[in-house]
């Protein structure tokens, strides 16, 4: 039923559907809201690369063993597992491999274990094979893996494992014996790792954020910061996490250069080399809402009866996140940057971006008012960080081409 209905959404959603703007919205220069799934499944985990393609769950309602892996690439949908396994919390490089957790282990207290798999060049490979849950994996440009096993009841003792390209290593050694639970591990290029170590065993329970940076794990949360959790690190081994600051309400902070900066309302941030921050807000009566974080200036990018929940940004500055619940459907929607050469933001590169490009490179200060929804930087078409007359033939070669 599954891939019949995936592949009636395939069909059916050739051309992505612009998102609303409602009041409290506020894009960025330069990109637009989106739509990549609109059906009756549940959609979840979205992850993406910098490629433009994005992967998710997606499942029938109730029914865990429906669960696939589905890779969006510019516009065409691929169901990437065919099985009767729970398949679920993808992740995506930049070279187009994905990893994610299959419950096709040896029966535990909760029903099959996960394992954690590998999809590469169209095959599909197990990196773990034990009687232990491995979950939610994510993955490096390198094709480094980094996930938690549990050995307690669910998640009360866990370990950060990590795959090196050629076998599995372990990386913390007291979930196991001394009963935390290291979860929420993410990875950067240079193979340094962020993750939340809990401390279920005491009441109210405790935790710290821990920094493996290629040679030694500490903690980097401060002391007296009540549950930070949930942390995310960039190439520049920056991390964001957010902490408990009151009954239902949560901050983020930022470490950056060896210090913690304090930021803003909000919780699950994911971060970027730009320093581009995503995190949810709780919003009454509405529910989570996306935020950016963004040179020193905040963006709502959702004011909808939507709960616009967990999400990922990529180096483009482009966001994907799941939208809908708490008992509607949960789609897969995008912040999606416009095309390099979009000068004037309609979707296509044509010639009416001409006046818009020339004024770009000419005047910016008269762009930034003709076309205030652009950006500017669309006319960086040789991509070397400028817009200037080095672009004006690469310019000319998309529009003839």
């Amino acid at each position: 039923m599954l891939r019949r209905i995936s592949s009636i959404l395939i069909a059916a959603v050739g051309a992505l559907v612009p998102g609303w703007a409602l009041g409290g919205q506020e894009l960025p220069p330069g990109y637009e809201l989106v739509w990549i799934t609109r059906d009756d499944l549940s959609n979840q985990g979205p992850r993406m690369n910098n490629h433009g393609q994005i992967v998710w769950d997606q499942w029938e309602e109730g029914v865990d063993e429906s669960a696939e892996i589905v890779l969006y690439d510019n516009g065409t949908f691929t169901q990437l597992t065919h099985d009767n396994y729970r398949d679920v919390w993808p992740d995506i490089n930049d070279d187009g491999v994905i990893v994610w957790s299959s419950f096709r282990g040896p029966m535990g207290p909760f029903g099959p274990t996960a394992e954690i798999m590998m999809y590469r060049d169209g095959v599909i490979t197990q990196l773990t094979d034990d009687d232990e849950y491995d979950y939610r994996p994510f993955i490096n440009a390198a094709g480094q893996v980094a996930w938690p096993k549990t050995f307690g009841l669910y998640v009360d003792k866990s370990d950060i494992y990590w795959y090196d390209g050629s076998s599995v290593r372990r990386l913390t050694h007291d979930g196991e014996a001394e009963a935390r639970s290291n979860q929420a591990v993410r990875i950067n290029d240079a193979g340094h790792m962020v993750w939340t170590r809990y401390d279920f065993f005491v009441n109210p329970w405790e935790s710290e954020i821990r920094l493996y940076d290629g040679s030694r794990i500490r903690t980097i949360s401060p002391p007296g910061v009540f549950e930070p959790q949930v942390p995310d690190i960039n190439n520049l081994g920056d991390a964001v996490w957010f902490y408990n600051n009151g009954t239902d309400s949560q901050a983020l902070q930022l470490w950056h250069g060896g210090h913690v900066l304090s930021l803003t309302d909000g919780r699950n941030g994911c971060l970027n080399d730009l320093g581009h921050i995503y995190f949810i807000r709780w919003h009454e009566p509405g529910g989570w809402q996306g935020w950016l974080y963004r040179d020193h200036r905040y963006y709502q990018l959702t004011d909808d009866p939507f709960w616009n929940t967990d999400g990922d940004i990529n180096e483009r500055g482009e966001i994907v996140w799941r939208a809908g619940g708490p008992t509607a459907p949960r789609d897969v929607r995008a912040l999606r940057r416009f095309g390099v050469g979009d000068l004037n933001c309609d979707g296509s590169v044509d010639a009416f971006d001409i006046e818009g490009f020339v004024v770009a490179i000419a005047d910016p200060a008269l762009y930034a008012l003709l076309h205030p929804e652009c950006d500017r930087m669309l006319a960086d078409v040789n991509d070397d960080s400028s817009a200037n007359a080095f672009d004006i033939d690469p310019f000319v070669d998309i529009l003839t081409n």
